[in-house]
């Protein structure tokens, strides 16, 4: 890693406003608040699935007691008068069965009068056999005193469960559970089982928290990590660009963008990388544009100057003097086409130039326009073949416009065409559309130039052209005429011996609608 790729990454998470801080804060802080939302709701959810495990695990402590408490009442042994010791025995034993449940389930359980007072519990087991538990109370439970309220659902022998206080017993929240004893189809009391809330609840839910914490500390560095990593994979390209960006305004088109990976951020690499060539290309066909028009314009106007000045001054003869008037001409001509096709690129970059379509027989104009380079044509020695070929072929569309594709393609044709060559010409209606052919033989272009001839300012390899002046502007305004006509042109060569240019002009009423 380079010193400046080090500057950026950390520039880019220290530095005030940066993209990658801000996705970065954002993307952690949904994480964190989706964490413990999740942890919250998982804490809510288990405390209520806790509560109501708890107040089942409570009822069934008091009707597995309450069911014992019966089997011993309806056998007789429990309340025999005639054996009070073996029914204070059996006493005892309940008590200590109480405070076995009572231990094992952390709750208090005891048993209960009909008429809502304690009567056996797990502090009334005695710790030698000389005392019984009715022989003395419980100090803890000697002043409970369930209302009828309660007792009432119980004398119909049903079971009772409580989440909260109960008024005259319990102020605090509690759970509680109580299951009657029903023996010989009498009411003889219930078992209760109580549990406060705030001592077991809270106990549960601070063991469920260190566990929610641990795993949502580990789930958080995790995250914090993976979100470093994925915004920083997204941000570095966008930092890349910004900095490719402000290089290519101080114009330096040298700088490219890494491209990783096949997703939509590297297409957006691909598409900015592709961009940069395109102005790296653009930047130099206008230096080299403003380099050919300024010798463009600088020779003629030399020339000019040179040959006006000599006839003035009398140094010319007068037998030369023609002849140089006829320079000065072709000078000035070479001048008018140079400033027209500047004067279109101006217009077609403005968007001004509208089509005016009209009908007109499409094979009278290329018979007029290649007649205008007869001169040319019959200097080269170069063979015209295939205008008398031609079937007659009515268009609809701009005359002005196809005149000038015409005569920039023929030109081309006749200006990369050898001596005693030929260059042919070609006009068909298939399915209602007119395709045109301007071929010419001696010099073709290369494959890889094929796909590009037709950019602004773009021109053939110097070392190939017999014309290293154009100004790469011909081709261009062709394919810009023909694309308002709502056509095709496209180009093929061999590279060596041909190339041929071929438009297209679509059926009437598409033009029409092209130019609404």
């Amino acid at each position: 890693m380079t010193a400046r790729e080090r500057k950026t990454k950390v520039s880019a998470f220290t530095g005030k406003g940066r993209l990658f801080r801000k996705y970065y804060l954002i993307v952690s802080s949904v994480f964190i608040i989706c964490i413990i939302l999740t942890g919250g709701l998982t804490l809510l959810f288990i405390s209520q699935y806790w509560t109501q495990a708890n107040r089942g695990s409570l009822l069934n402590d008091s009707m597995s007691v309450a069911s014992m408490v019966e089997r011993f009442a309806d056998s007789g042994l429990l309340f025999n008068k005639a054996d009070i010791t073996s029914g204070e025995r059996l006493r005892e034993f309940i008590a200590v069965s109480l405070k076995t449940t009572s231990d094992s389930s952390g709750s208090d359980v005891f048993i209960i009068r009909p008429d809502g007072t304690v009567d056996l519990c797990k502090e009334m087991v005695s710790e030698d056999v000389t005392r019984y538990p009715g022989e003395f109370e419980c100090e803890i439970h000697s002043d409970i005193v369930f209302p009828q309220s309660f007792t009432e659902t119980l004398w119909r022998g049903d079971t009772y469960t409580l989440y909260g206080d109960l008024p005259g017993v319990y102020s605090e929240k509690v759970f509680l559970a109580a299951a009657p004893i029903m023996a010989r189809g009498q009411y003889w009391g219930a078992v209760v089982s109580v549990q406060s809330v705030r001592s077991v609840l809270t106990t549960f839910i601070l063991d469920f928290l260190k566990l929610i914490l641990i795993a949502m500390g580990i789930a958080l560095v995790i995250s914090f990590v993976t979100v470093y990593f994925l915004v920083y994979s997204i941000t570095k390209p966008l930092s890349e660009m910004s900095d490719a960006a402000r290089q290519y305004s101080n114009g330096d088109f040298s700088a490219r963008v890494k491209v990783r990976g096949d997703d939509e951020m590297s297409s957006l690499c691909r598409s900015f990388n592709k961009m940069a060539d395109s102005l790296e290309a653009m930047e130099a066909s206008r230096s080299s544009f403003v380099s050919n028009v300024s010798h463009e314009l600088r020779t003629p106007m030399t020339n000019i100057s040179g040959f006006v000045q000599s006839i003035l001054d009398g140094t010319c003869p007068e037998s030369q003097r023609r002849e140089k008037l006829n320079i000065i001409k072709s000078e000035v001509e070479r001048m008018s086409r140079l400033v027209t096709s500047m004067l279109n690129l101006s217009r077609i970059e403005a968007g001004a130039l509208k089509l005016e379509p009209r009908r007109f027989n499409l094979t009278e104009l290329i018979f007029t326009t290649a007649l205008g380079f007869e001169k040319s044509i019959s200097e080269k020695n170069i063979d015209m073949v295939g205008l008398d070929k031609l079937p007659p072929i009515e268009v609809c569309a701009d005359a002005d416009m196809i005149n000038q594709v015409l005569f920039n393609l023929i030109e081309n044709a006749v200006k990369y065409t050898p001596e005693g060559n030929s260059i042919e010409i070609r006009a068909e209606k298939r399915a209602g559309t007119v395709y045109v052919d301007v071929v010419n033989h001696g010099i073709g272009i290369p494959e890889d130039e094929c796909r590009m001839i037709f950019e602004r300012f773009y021109k053939v390899d110097k070392s190939r052209s017999v014309n290293a002046r154009s100004v790469g502007l011909g081709l261009y305004i062709v394919k810009t005429l023909i694309g308002l006509h709502n056509g095709t042109i496209n180009v093929t060569s061999d590279g060596k011996t041909y190339t041929c240019f071929t438009f297209t002009l679509p059926p009437a009423d598409k033009t029409a609608a092209s130019n609404n």
